[in-house]
């Protein structure tokens, strides 16, 4: 099937397959859990716990302290394009969280 004719969930499918396969040291995943059903989430995080495994460096650009929190272990948090944390997940959660209470 041509790829126009992809749904925009299946362009990600098939943008996140190739994107693991590809051997780079460092993977830059971009809120792909936003998108596609929960046994697409899983499948992702199952295979960038694997890759992490691996050795290979993995920066998670996200919305979401639970997958932060889960699956990193640094994190930086950006307001107003000015880094205003970088360290501990678990502390750049608490960080996030701090601004959405103002």
């Amino acid at each position: 099937m041509p790829v126009k004719n992809y749904s925009s969930g299946m362009l990600v499918r098939l943008a996140f397959s190739i994107a693991v396969h590809f051997p780079a040291p460092i993977l830059l995943i971009d809120e792909i859990l936003a998108v596609g059903d929960e046994g697409f989430q899983r499948k992702c995080l199952k295979k960038i716990d694997e890759l992490h495994k691996e050795g290979r460096t993995i920066v998670l650009i996200t919305h979401d302290p639970a997958a932060v929190q889960r699956h990193c272990t640094r994190c930086i948090v950006i307001e107003k394009q000015e880094k205003i944390f970088d360290g501990p997940a678990a502390e750049g959660v608490a960080v996030y969280h701090k601004l959405f209470a103002q």
